[in-house]
């Protein structure tokens, strides 16, 4: 089982959880929504008015996931 697979099988588990993504640029944190097909979708909570902005992340860009 390589990292892809064993990352996805754990972040089955953690859907509708808060979450940090830290990539080489960024670091994107909110509601952990979906993994599936090599990509994880995020809905990161804006400041301010509290909106939401959709987010789709390969996974072979993460660094490092934090789960809250």
């Amino acid at each position: 089982m390589n990292f892809e697979s064993t990352l996805a099988l754990q972040l089955e588990e953690q859907i509708d959880h808060f979450t940090e993504i830290v990539t080489d640029g960024n670091i994107i944190t909110g509601i952990l929504f979906r993994n599936s097909e090599g990509l994880i979708e995020i809905t990161q909570i804006l400041p301010g008015y509290g909106g939401v902005l959709p987010t789709l992340l390969p996974t072979s860009s993460v660094n490092f996931i934090r789960i809250q």
